[in-house]
């Protein structure tokens, strides 16, 4: 027995041990592929499709609704810059009114004074 080559110290047998050990781990491995293969064999082939559709589908669509609103901000924001012109315009236009107004306010009274240092003048004629 001593002459036998395959003694569990020997180096024949360590290496031989080895290889059994390396042949399970290959062994396992193929295994572990095989399944993965068969899972994605048996997943239908459309689903993938669809999620890349699904994918693609939600990049147009917001990408088109991005194209119809955003003439719509911007409309808005144009609108509301017209709207601030447009209250420019009428505090000018207001200014103006007021401006005449006191104008012809002033000539009023101008003309009043007048009328009333003539009237004087001609109370102090008649006294």
């Amino acid at each position: 027995m001593a002459d036998d080559p395959l003694t569990t110290s020997s180096p024949e047998h360590k290496r031989l041990e080895a290889e059994i050990h390396r042949i399970e781990a290959e062994t396992a491995k193929l295994l572990a592929e095989r399944i993965e293969i068969e899972k994605r064999v048996r997943t239908p082939w459309y689903l993938g499709r669809y999620v890349i559709g699904g994918i693609v589908a939600a990049g147009l669509l917001a990408a088109w609704i991005r194209i119809q609103v955003e003439p719509m901000i911007t409309a808005k924001h144009e609108l509301a810059a017209i709207g601030i012109e447009v209250a420019k315009k009428q505090n000018e236009l207001q200014s103006l009114i007021n401006q005449i107004a006191s104008e012809k306010l002033n000539k009023d009274l101008a003309e009043l004074r007048n009328k009333n240092t003539e009237l004087l003048l001609q109370q102090t004629r008649l006294q």
